[in-house]
């Protein structure tokens, strides 16, 4: 399957080098990390934990239990998904 690909796409395994294949691959991961999208992502992944850490205490610097269920789970969903845009988008991309 592997020499059907490389004729049907005119590429040459015998005179194709590792160091092709690295460049390749080193240049599609930098672009890839330096995507605006990709960095708004890793942004609000690091805006989100700064916001959750600043409600885990009160004024008095305690730290409180969420009594209302619903708000616990909007803020458990809120946790879930806070880094997994950033992961998707760049899963995406590649």
């Amino acid at each position: 399957m592997l020499n059907e690909y490389a004729e049907q796409n005119e590429i040459d395994l015998e005179t194709l080098q590792d160091s092709d294949v690295e460049t390749e691959y080193e240049k599609e991961k930098n672009r890839i990390l330096n995507d605006t999208g990709v960095a708004l992502t890793k942004q609000y992944g690091k805006q989100v934990k700064q916001w959750l850490d600043s409600q885990k205490k009160d004024e008095t610097g305690m730290e409180f239990r969420l009594q209302d269920t619903m708000l616990s789970d909007c803020l458990d969903v809120i946790r879930w998904y806070q880094y997994l845009f950033e992961a998707k988008l760049t899963r995406a991309l590649m």
